[in-house]
């Protein structure tokens, strides 16, 4: 079950089985951090009529695709899994794969978190002001609905208008931009590249964090972070070794 699903829960007590959490991203069940508990709600006498003798069976493992290295913390048992991207079908147009002769930087943005937190946690408008100040080639993997909001590309920034398939657009880019939804994170940590998450929810600054404790990235608190912060963090990236190194370790790990 979801960790975050008591339902699981209730049902692993009323058949008396094992609950197993599956989880999503870095965020586990032994969580210091309240904001980033995401376990159910504790439930009330509700099922009791069905034989449920307390508030549903406590989670003994939990199946985590987290590297180990930065593994979230658990009082389970800990079932390591390997995180297999995938993003569904597309095609790669042929400039992605073409000779460059500049990094390239590929922004990921859903749409899902502008639906939730509203139009001022769309911050790709501020990413594109940074890279256009790098030397840089930069890919939006971007809704083409929520263009209308960042305006005239510069030069050095394109449109991935094609839905392409992140985990092999990632293969031909050298660091990459997002929100730190875990499905980013995590594919981005499959591909070996150094990442820059920009947090909107507590969630993706977990997620975030941890991949920035390691060294293979940083994390700022997206709404408040500047264009400077955001220009100078890539270019970390992309000049430093260290998030580099740090992140094929955790690719090679995955």
């Amino acid at each position: 079950h979801d960790l975050s699903s008591v339902d699981g829960r209730i049902a692993a007590e009323l058949a008396d089985v094992p609950a197993v959490a599956q989880l999503w991203g870095m965020v586990a069940d032994a969580e210091t951090d309240e904001r980033l508990d995401f376990r159910a709600e504790t439930v009330d006498g509700s099922f009791a009529e069905f034989g449920l003798r307390g508030r549903g069976a406590a989670i003994e493992h939990v199946i985590d695709p987290t590297p180990t290295s930065i593994a979230p913390p658990t009082h389970a048992t800990r079932l390591p899994v390997k995180f297999v991207p995938y993003n569904g079908q597309g095609a790669m147009p042929d400039w992605i794969l073409a000779k460059r002769d500049r990094p390239r930087v590929t922004v990921v943005w859903g749409t899902s978190v502008t639906k939730i937190y509203g139009r001022r946690s769309f911050l790709v408008p501020r990413v594109v002001q940074a890279l256009a100040e790098l030397p840089v080639e930069a890919v939006l993997a971007v809704d083409a609905g929520d263009m209308s909001d960042v305006g005239a590309l510069p030069d050095n920034v394109r449109l991935l208008y094609r839905r392409a398939p992140l985990r092999l657009l990632l293969e031909a880019s050298d660091a990459v931009v997002h929100n730190g939804a875990a499905g980013s994170v995590m594919t981005s940590l499959a591909a070996g590249k150094p990442q820059l998450a920009l947090s909107i929810s507590d969630e993706q600054a977990g997620n975030g964090g941890r991949v920035a404790a390691f060294g293979a990235g940083r994390q700022l608190d997206g709404p408040v972070t500047s264009i400077e912060d955001i220009r100078d963090s890539v270019q970390w990236l992309l000049d430093d070794p260290v998030p580099r190194t740090a992140a094929a370790r955790l690719a090679a790990e995955n």
